[in-house]
């Protein structure tokens, strides 16, 4: 299961959410994002390991500035 987490991961303008109180703007904004790119997501984890990813999962923490993308992957069969 491929995974991938990053601490400062937000932008500045996603900082600047933060500082104002909009945590959860933030959360929808990366959501919406994530839902957006998920093809081209998984298509460069399904390049680099030529296995097909079966399911995407994208989550953070707004308020200790931290993130995690998982890809679960098809069996190799």
């Amino acid at each position: 299961m491929p995974r991938s987490r990053a601490r400062w991961s937000a932008t500045p303008a996603e900082r600047k959410l933060v500082t104002h109180g909009e945590h959860q703007r933030l959360r929808d904004l990366r959501l919406y994002f994530q839902h957006v790119t998920e093809k081209e997501f998984c298509a460069v984890i399904e390049n680099l390991l030529d296995r097909e990813v079966r399911a995407f999962i994208s989550g953070l923490d707004t308020t200790q500035d931290v993130s995690a993308e998982i890809f679960y992957l098809k069996s190799s069969n």
